[in-house]
């Protein structure tokens, strides 16, 4: 099974405080036939002597940087370029892997016909990584393409750091659109869910931070989110997302009292503002239901 060269892809951007840990992460792996794509989006901290010091005792560990900050998704088609293997493993800079992470997905993966991605069981963890607490083992769950893609539709719950995907279908679905800068991630596994099968399989560790807190806070996420979930309101499935997306986007708004902003967006993009008020019920359901869960727990 080690045959098999598996790509790990490593976007990083002024990632000095946790990119050490990643790449240990990377290294310390079971599975040891890995080259590692490190794409520094023209960071202006010690990210490069970090990654370098590492580079310079693993040959598997590669280093480019770009010399303008690009989005996201173009930073990862540029990594992309970069990679040689049949199997492309995402890890993001401020996350880990457990040591058996990429030996559990190239084995289910291989096992399993048809089954082109794959995703982990993440387990969050704030800023320190000894704070982590394994999870007991799991049973891994195969999932057909259509249970995946229809629940992708509701909202995206894989976090990317657990991906691991084929060449072959990452090529098929010409890789990330560019133009989005905070849901590129999403609309990607939107279009491989609705044509290949997935595996879910071993562990992940999600590191939450100032910095990644801060950044699904904004306006932008809503936004592209629309943008993707408009393609596919003929699925029963979408319309509560996407209500759910325009109210948040709405309220956002509202807060900085950019009330014809808003309306002049649902014009000028054609969105039924019935949507708006569905979203507006879902978000009370969902105040209510938090509300009435901490009530019983005090």
């Amino acid at each position: 099974m080690n045959s098999t060269l598996v790509s790990v892809v490593v976007n990083c951007h002024n990632s000095e405080d946790f990119i050490e840990e990643c790449i240990e992460s990377i290294i310390n792996q079971s599975y040891q036939n890995l080259e590692v794509i490190v794409w520094d989006n023209n960071s202006q901290d010690q990210t490069e002597s970090i990654v370098r010091r590492f580079s310079n005792l693993d040959s598997r560990i590669k280093y480019f940087k770009g010399e303008i900050f690009v989005s996201l998704g173009s930073a990862r088609n540029l990594a992309l370029n970069k990679c040689s293997g049949s199997w492309i493993a995402f890890l993001d800079s401020d996350d880990l892997w457990d040591s058996n992470f990429i030996s559990d997905q190239i084995t289910a993966l291989s096992g399993k016909e048809n089954s082109a991605f794959g995703y982990g069981f993440v387990t969050e963890f704030l800023q320190d990584s000894s704070s982590i607490k394994k999870s007991k083992p799991q049973r891994q769950r195969v999932c057909s393409d259509k249970f995946i893609f229809h629940k992708l539709l509701k909202g995206n719950f894989i976090y990317f750091s657990s991906l691991v995907i084929s060449r072959q279908a990452l090529n098929f679905v010409e890789n990330f659109k560019v133009e989005y800068k905070q849901a590129e991630d999403y609309e990607l596994l939107l279009r491989l869910a609705s044509k290949y099968k997935a595996v879910q399989t071993g562990y992940v560790y999600y590191r939450l931070h100032a910095k990644n807190l801060s950044k699904i806070q904004t306006l932008d996420l809503h936004i592209e989110s629309l943008d993707i979930l408009v393609n596919y309101l003929k699925f029963r499935e979408v319309k509560r997302s996407f209500s759910y997306h325009l109210a948040n986007l709405g309220l956002r708004y509202f807060r900085i009292k950019k009330y014809v902003d808003f309306i002049e967006f649902i014009r000028i993009k054609n969105y039924k503002l019935r949507y708006f008020f569905v979203g507006l019920g879902i978000l009370l359901i969902l105040r209510f239901k938090a509300l009435f869960k901490r009530f019983i727990e005090n």
